[in-house]
């Protein structure tokens, strides 16, 4: 959930160094059932955001896929009464998906692995370090030390006021404004203010990443 400690501690050890990873996340925000509750956020396959289960910020390459929703994913159709993609009835194909996951463990060529994928022009396959991102949205997890009663970050001359898990203390945002719904925030460099103050800290949202941060107020 969001603050959880279980993400804390996930984004905290990082990942094996010794293993491929390859992050495949679908943003086909389309199953009604949940949008009529809830909003993830607008990189979002209905539940689980591009950037929350980005792992750029490793090293890890991304595939993104526009036709695909959270159900999708896993080969299961979103539709009532319709069990599974590439079944009678179904809207949603997973072959491809297939295709290029296969391609990585067979541990083909990058441009073999993107080719399987066979992405459309609004999916994407996105390299660590790539300056050119189609995305401009990304995470934060924040944790302060001491404890803080208002946490928030201001860029631009608006103030994005973070919300804290009362279970563990770990601060995000989410909602907050109707223009700027979800978890996600703008790309860019943000100021830190802990309890109103200025803590003259710049912090950076990257695209389609979550970055996870301590803080020690003196």
């Amino acid at each position: 959930s969001v603050g959880s400690a279980l993400t804390w501690n996930l984004y905290s050890k990082g990942i094996n160094s010794g293993i491929r990873h390859l992050a495949i996340a679908g943003t086909n925000d389309n199953i009604v059932a949940i949008n009529l509750v809830h909003y993830e956020s607008d990189d979002s396959d209905s539940i689980v955001s591009a950037s929350s289960a980005s792992m750029l910020q490793f090293g890890v390459p991304l595939v993104t896929l526009d036709d695909k929703n959270h159900a999708n994913e896993k080969g299961e159709s979103a539709i009532p009464l319709v069990p599974c993609c590439d079944s009678l009835l179904s809207t949603c194909s997973i072959k491809d998906m297939v295709n290029g996951i296969s391609s990585f463990l067979k541990k083909e060529s990058e441009n073999s692995i993107i080719n399987s994928f066979n992405l459309d022009s609004n999916s994407y396959y996105l390299k660590p370090q790539n300056d050119l991102s189609p995305f401009n949205e990304g995470i934060i997890v924040l944790r302060i030390s001491p404890e803080a009663n208002q946490v928030a970050l201001k860029k631009d001359g608006i103030t994005y006021p973070l919300v804290s898990n009362t279970n563990t203390g770990i601060w995000t945002y989410y909602s907050g404004f109707p223009s700027q719904l979800g978890l996600t925030l703008p790309i860019g460099i943000y100021v830190l203010f802990v309890d109103k103050l200025n803590l003259v800290i710049d912090i950076e949202i990257k695209p389609v990443q979550t970055i996870i941060i301590k803080i020690n107020v003196l």
